[in-house]
């Protein structure tokens, strides 16, 4: 599996879609982390789509996920779901980001996600957007 997104939280790591061979896939699977390393990687609840390039980040019990390449077409669409030690619940769709992109940088900090970067088309960009995370999804995305 190669461009997945992963992000940790509470002692897991929580691993979302990614290109299998040329395949786009919406697996999901996490694992417990330590001084030791990786523990078994075990299926979870799947992401709506197949999607590869996205960012994913874990904020007070959640995962967001931004964007991504659905291997038909970027997406600009922002998914989000609880996390814990069973793995992931049932995803939800939030505030779309403001354009399509894929292999942004996204990393939450203080109640907040902040998305730097990526691609759209050939394209590539600097811009650099954030927006409130909560239990009830992302907020209005504000550039900086």
């Amino acid at each position: 599996m190669t461009r997945e997104s992963c992000a940790t939280s509470g002692g897991y790591i929580y691993c979302v879609g990614g290109v299998d061979g040329s395949a786009h896939t919406d697996r999901v699977y996490y694992a417990a982390i330590s001084s030791s390393g990786v523990g078994p990687w075990i299926r979870t609840t799947d992401y709506p789509t197949n999607i590869g390039l996205e960012s994913c980040a874990t904020s007070g019990g959640y995962i967001y996920c931004v964007g991504g390449d659905t291997g038909a077409r970027f997406a600009s669409a922002v998914y989000y779901a609880a996390i814990s030690p069973s793995g992931v619940g049932a995803w939800a769709s939030t505030m779309a980001y403001p354009t399509s992109i894929a292999s942004e940088s996204c990393a939450t900090s203080g109640g907040y996600i902040y998305c730097v970067g990526g691609s759209y088309g050939s394209l590539y960009t600097t811009a650099v957007y954030y927006a409130t995370v909560s239990s009830s999804g992302v907020g209005a995305w504000v550039s900086t």
